[in-house]
């Protein structure tokens, strides 16, 4: 609201260097739990910020957006970092590139499509602002923009078009929480269908490996929907136990 774009660009400033703290902690945090946690965690961390750009008042202190921007910053780290490795490991080795690719790609067009979806939001809302406001214009929201003729505008329309300006921008917020949320929803519901998966493929081992443990198969299929391990890790888990017990029984019968 008349700042420099120099400033506007110091505002998120912090979201680039806690993207890359957040690239460092997914890094650390995939080798301890599931991707479906980090992204959780990841979307709690964006769906906080979000709700605090929705919910501040026009007149917010600038130092206040430096802390929304470490949120989101700290957020989209994980996210996209962990989105990668996921889409890495669920392919064979000599198709990791072209997962990647492709997961790049799907990221730049969701991106190029989204600002051209928040750009009609704001246009609307503030060309809905400008008819239903007597005295004002889309070229004065043109100059209120820009910082250096902002100053030419008149005292009485001045607080006019910079609630216009705010409540474009609001609707924006809004927008991106709804999705925010939409994510979340589709997180869980995929988290549910790789359970169901895991649990049939675990169904379907051969008899002779499983043997008689019953009590193996429910230890795994716990760590499955407690856990939320990928069906590489309950794999992992599944000969190692089997093996282990084999070892010990044939210990005892010896």
């Amino acid at each position: 609201m008349g700042l420099r774009a120099s400033m506007a660009g110091f505002a998120v400033t912090p979201s680039s260097l806690m993207w890359i703290v957040g690239s460092f902690l997914a890094g650390k945090l995939l080798a301890r739990t599931s991707p479906y946690r980090i992204i959780n965690l990841s979307l709690f961390f964006i769906l906080v910020g979000a709700i605090i750009m929705v919910l501040i008042p026009a007149y917010t202190p600038f130092v206040a957006f430096l802390g929304i921007s470490m949120i989101c910053g700290t957020g989209f780290g994980l996210t996209v970092t962990t989105s990668i490795i996921s889409v890495q490991n669920e392919v064979k080795p000599n198709q990791i590139g072209v997962a990647t690719s492709f997961n790049t790609l799907c990221r730049t067009l969701g991106q190029t499509l989204m600002i051209s979806v928040f750009g009609i939001v704001m246009n609307m809302t503030m060309l809905r602002g400008v008819r239903q406001t007597d005295g004002t214009s889309l070229k004065m929201m043109d100059k209120l923009i820009n910082p250096l003729t902002a100053n030419q505008l008149s005292e009485k329309v001045l607080p006019h078009l910079r609630n216009i300006l705010y409540n474009s921008l609001h609707n924006v917020f809004i927008v991106g929480l709804i999705l925010i949320v939409i994510a979340y929803a589709a997180n869980l519901a995929d988290r549910r269908n790789k359970n169901s998966e895991s649990i049939n493929r675990f169904a379907e081992l051969p008899s002779k490996l499983v043997g008689n443990v019953l009590d193996l198969k429910s230890c795994i299929l716990k760590h499955c929907i407690v856990f939320g391990l990928n069906d590489c890790q309950i794999r992992e888990r599944c000969f190692f136990l089997v093996h282990h017990q084999g070892d010990h029984n044939r210990r005892q019968s010896r």
